[in-house]
């Protein structure tokens, strides 16, 4: 999560360069009785994007479809939004070198010897693959759209946990 946090500008750029338009982080945070949240970004024609950051190469291509928790979180943002479509981005980043000098310091403290030096050089080695990559290369994009029955669901759900709460305390 901390590189996401770190990178997420140069992910919205990144975005940006391969959509071909100009996309802008969203501040926003928004509400309603049943939830709240905060979408990254707005685009065009009706499409909320998210940004995901993968900690490493494998974790990149290791995401081959929209997780519930994922697929859950866009459905809330395009009720919040009342917009029609999603578009769950992976961006593959480099890391940067204050990020791998504090991968290179955890690795000290569970090796040693040869498999240190062999687990720093494959980390630098995939970091610098990275850097290589084009840019179609590394953003995986999803999209799906907007299910009202899926938020109906989600809210009766809420009621009923309301309600349960209530019944308890």
């Amino acid at each position: 999560m901390m590189k996401g946090k770190l990178l997420e500008s140069e992910a919205i750029s990144l975005l940006s360069v391969l959509e071909g338009t100009y996309l802008k982080k969203n501040k926003e945070r928004r509400s309603n009785d049943f939830i709240t949240g905060e979408c990254d970004l707005l685009g065009k024609n009706d499409v909320i994007h998210d940004i995901k950051i993968p900690e490493n190469i494998r974790t990149f291509f290791d995401v081959e479809d929209v997780s519930k928790n994922y697929y859950c979180q866009g459905q809330g943002y395009m009720n919040l939004w009342e917009k029609s479509k999603y578009k769950l981005t992976y961006v593959l980043l480099p890391d940067s070198v204050e990020m791998i000098e504090r991968k290179i310091a955890r690795l000290s403290f569970h090796l040693v010897g040869d498999d240190f030096i062999k687990a720093q050089k494959q980390l630098i080695h995939n970091n610098d693959i990275i850097k290589t990559m084009p840019i179609e290369d590394r953003i995986k994009i999803f999209e799906f759209g907007y299910d009202h029955e899926f938020i109906n669901q989600v809210n009766e759900r809420i009621e009923i946990c309301r309600d349960y709460i209530k019944t308890k305390y």
